[in-house]
């Protein structure tokens, strides 16, 4: 039941904010379970689901930048890679991981106090080649590559309900290749695991669409403020978690 509560609540975080949802979702599951690669297994499923989701449902899908997504992509399958070249050569990648949560909450708090509309021009895409690739590494360590690309998408536009589209694509892609990875890898994916992910579906629908009308009836202000405290905060818990060693 636990499973069920954690995912939905996920869920409607996500659909408020598009992004978040593994994030929560697996730092939740970290204080819960001790087998944390078959939950992981779980939640990249749902939260394939969920990224199609919050796809169609959200209206700014039409304001989607297609250059952006190729260019982060690949920059994103590169940083995993790397990733998981990280982990192979070094088992205890505490000081990486708190390095990473600090520096998550530097920028959002910069974000919050600093800017109030977009302060970013990219228009070559070299800064979001950069952002895939810090995105996939941190992937590649552990789950929780949202946050650099929701910092760095919503940074080049006044309301960042205008990004989210664009940010669903690419956890789509990015969602997509975990789960084959998975699938083909050791782990792989039982009964139970199938099982759970598809009676989950109806409540996370419910809790998107639930998620993206208070999104939608909020001002651009607030929408900002909120996002930028929440990755603030997760970066926090993330640089917690990985001086204890819980991640």
């Amino acid at each position: 039941m636990i499973i069920y509560v954690v995912i939905t609540i996920a869920a409607l975080v996500h659909g408020f904010s598009g992004v978040g949802f593994g994030l929560v979702s697996m730092i939740i599951f970290s204080f819960i379970f001790n087998d944390i690669e078959r939950i992981a297994a779980v939640v990249g499923i749902i939260g394939t689901l969920v990224f199609t989701g919050l796809f169609f449902i959200s209206k700014d899908n039409k304001k989607i930048d297609w250059l952006k997504v190729l260019i982060i992509s690949l920059g994103s399958v590169l940083g995993t890679y790397v990733g998981y070249k990280f982990l192979l050569l070094f088992n205890n990648n505490t000081i990486f991981k708190v390095f990473i949560g600090i520096a998550i909450l530097i920028l959002s708090m910069i974000s919050v106090f600093k800017y109030s509309v977009k302060f970013i021009s990219d228009d070559k895409g070299v800064l979001a080649f950069f952002t895939g690739i810090i995105s996939g590494i941190i992937s590649g360590v552990f789950i929780a590559g949202g946050p650099p690309l929701a910092l760095y998408l919503y940074s080049q536009v006044d309301d960042p309900r205008d990004a989210k589209g664009t940010l669903q694509v690419i956890f789509i892609i990015t969602g997509l290749i975990r789960v084959v990875i998975v699938g083909i890898g050791k782990i792989g994916y039982s009964k139970d695991i199938l099982f759970i992910s598809l009676i989950v579906v109806l409540p996370v629908i419910a809790m998107l669409f639930l998620g993206n009308h208070i999104s939608k009836k909020s001002k651009e202000e607030i929408i900002r403020k909120i996002i930028y405290y929440f990755i603030g905060f997760s970066g926090l818990i993330i640089a917690l978690m990985g001086a204890l060693k819980i991640i």
